[in-house]
């Protein structure tokens, strides 16, 4: 919701889908960083799971799943807005290339 108020700055387009992207990807890695580093360098898991039948490769697919999930949900929850805005402010052209570039 905070990046909406750049889709109404006075500017060319170029400078405004850069500029929320720009806002969206330090967000989305920030997040990623202090939500994710306790689960992918956390050892401790190791000396749980490995005692089970669980093949190492197996757990890392489902590490990756998770995390491109929550990735996938919260850019779609910082852009969304935006990507809104943008469709009321400016009409179908620049949703369908905002989307095409998210």
């Amino acid at each position: 919701m905070f990046v909406v108020p750049f889709i109404f700055i006075s500017s060319d387009y170029l400078f405004k889908t850069s500029l929320i992207f720009a806002i969206i990807l330090f967000m989305v890695m920030t997040a990623m960083i202090a939500d994710f580093s306790s689960v992918l360098l956390d050892t401790r898991d190791q000396a749980i799971l490995w005692t089970k039948p669980i093949d190492a490769r197996t757990l890392h697919a489902a590490k990756t799943v998770h995390l491109c999930i929550y990735l996938i949900l919260l850019t779609g929850a910082l852009g969304l807005p935006a990507a809104i805005a943008g469709l009321m402010r400016f009409g179908l052209g620049f949703f369908s290339s905002f989307s095409l570039e998210f």
